[in-house]
């Protein structure tokens, strides 16, 4: 009898990154149908459907390449983008979320454009994780902001939050595969503790890092993605 051993690491990240792309994709959906003849609204929904739609695609592609579904790696595909951009497309795909739970939200941009060398898809992938996990941990009608900065040569992204803070004795273990805050919202519905994970590794895979601080219980928290300047000789690079 032979026995097959599967990687449920990957798995479990990939199934955890479906979750916010189909919401969203749902919610346009609503938005289409309710939507009459509103033609703004309409060409808004169709938008967010597409960028939906592309971002399950890259996931899928993820989940059918058994070469780095084994190995338990992302691919990253590079090019020239305007970080701006593409932060504002995530926080869009997640207004959903942020309105549902009546939470009050803004974006800052103190350098605008930023262009890098990034994958997009992934980026937004880093912005609605962290938003994704601010909405989990911060009471209903709470405050949610977005920033992003040059800092030298490097861009800064942060997600700040008024929620329920992190502990002192867990902060450093905050971005560990299925670690999970002690803290928890009432209206909140607990992750699975791999979107975290998620952030840190692609900002690792640019090159860059991720940090999370907070004050303590009751004192919300912030988490701040450094990404550096990336000077490629290809458009794609496989890690």
């Amino acid at each position: 009898m032979h026995e097959s051993i599967v990687n449920v690491e990957p798995l479990a990240v990939l199934a955890h990154e479906l979750r916010n792309p189909v919401g969203a994709i749902r919610n346009a959906v609503v938005l289409m149908e309710s939507a009459g003849n509103l033609p703004g609204a309409m060409e808004q929904a169709r938008r967010l459907i597409a960028r939906q739609a592309g971002q399950l695609s890259v996931l899928v592609e993820d989940l059918l390449d058994p070469a780095n579904l084994g190995r338990g790696t992302l691919i990253l595909r590079r090019q020239c983008l305007d970080l701006v951009q593409e932060v504002e497309a995530a926080v869009e795909s997640c207004a959903w979320a942020l309105t549902g739970a009546g939470h009050s939200s803004c974006v800052e941009v103190r350098d605008s454009p930023l262009q890098r060398y990034v994958d997009g898809a992934r980026l937004r992938q880093i912005v609605t994780n962290l938003l994704d996990n601010a909405c989990k941990y911060t009471p209903a009608f709470g405050r949610i902001r977005v920033s992003l900065e040059r800092r030298g040569d490097d861009v800064l992204c942060s997600v700040e939050d008024n929620g329920v803070g992190i502990e002192s004795d867990r902060l450093p273990y905050v971005f560990d595969l299925f670690a999970r805050s002690g803290a928890v919202c009432e209206t909140s519905t607990r992750g699975l503790g791999v979107g975290l994970t998620l952030v840190r590794e692609i900002a690792q895979l640019h090159g860059g890092e991720a940090h999370a601080s907070s004050n303590g219980i009751g004192c919300g928290s912030c988490f701040v993605v450094r990404l550096p300047v990336f000077l490629p000789t290809s458009s794609v690079q496989t890690t």
